[in-house]
């Protein structure tokens, strides 16, 4: 019961917004971009723009999990995102 209460009281937020889309395109390309001046050994495979597919995949994944952190820490602040 304690925890349907819990979840009346928290917070509720905009689940998404043009902001928060935008931050997370621009970490994806940040780490892109990092991940193409910094990847040693090239995987096989074709190449879209100098970056295979297992590396794509790799530093947007990575894009991800920064791009969510820094949304989280915004609205976690009161930064209205």
């Amino acid at each position: 019961m304690n925890t349907f209460l819990n979840l009346a009281a928290a917070q509720q937020t905009a689940l998404w917004s043009p902001q928060a889309s935008l931050i997370m395109v621009g970490c994806n390309l940040i780490m892109i971009i990092f991940g193409r001046n910094t990847i040693q050994v090239k995987g096989t495979g074709a190449a879209m723009l100098g970056i295979t597919l297992p590396e794509l995949i790799a530093t947007t994944s990575l894009g991800h999990i920064l791009g969510a952190g820094i949304i989280l820490g915004f609205r976690g602040v009161g930064v209205p995102i």
